[in-house]
């Protein structure tokens, strides 16, 4: 038996998922929580095999809530639940500590296998193999490698991850023009391997987030 903890700030997907395993005679949801305070109490409390939660909630979203129980040298084994369900997502969760991500929309069968994949200590993301998550993994370790990067890229970057706009950058930056500031963002996305703009805001605001 696999005994899980989830964690949403929706109670209509929490009853729903729990729901769909009632009959399963191999998981059993034994606590839930609404945010991410409430998903480290119940954690303690209960202490679940597995832990189902959303990365996005009040209070304390998920990643933060898992990075907490690992400094206060808890062991969880965290399946993270997303709309969009990206590379990026699924590498920001890894570092933070989580086991898994999956997409919301997924079919119980798809949701009991990656339960029962980071059971077993493996990690799992969107049914990819090991070998397709070990490359997308290295891939964004070397993204995170950011020395190479000149002092006002990383000005940019940072300012990117604060939200502001091109323009507030240049602004703040004294850079003159919303052109030259869309000439580091051209460069960084080269050095970052990042494909579009969105990409990168994206991409600074998990910086931001992590560090």
């Amino acid at each position: 038996m696999i005994t899980v903890l989830i964690a949403d700030d929706h109670k209509l997907i929490i009853e729903g998922v729990i729901k769909l395993f009632e009959k399963d005679p191999e998981i059993k949801f034994i606590a839930r929580a609404l945010n991410g305070i409430e998903l480290e109490e119940q954690f303690i409390n209960t202490k679940p095999d597995v832990v189902l939660a959303d990365i996005s909630m009040p209070i304390k979203n998920g990643i933060e809530a898992v990075k907490s129980l690992i400094k206060n040298k808890h062991d969880p084994k965290v399946l993270f639940l997303s709309q969009l369900c990206t590379a990026s997502d699924f590498f920001s969760i890894y570092k933070a500590g989580g086991k898994g991500l999956s997409t919301k929309n997924c079919s119980k069968e798809i949701l009991r296998k990656a339960i029962t994949t980071v059971f077993n200590n493996n990690l799992y993301y969107n049914g990819l193999s090991d070998k397709e998550i070990e490359t997308i993994i290295s891939k964004f370790e070397s993204v995170r490698k950011t020395n190479h990067l000149t002092k006002r890229e990383l000005e940019v970057l940072n300012l990117l991850g604060e939200g502001k706009t091109l323009k507030t950058i240049g602004e703040i930056l004294n850079i003159g023009s919303v052109r030259t500031v869309e000439g580091h963002c051209f460069h960084l996305k080269q050095k970052l391997e990042i494909q579009t703009h969105i990409e990168l805001i994206k991409y600074a605001f998990e910086q931001k987030r992590n560090n």
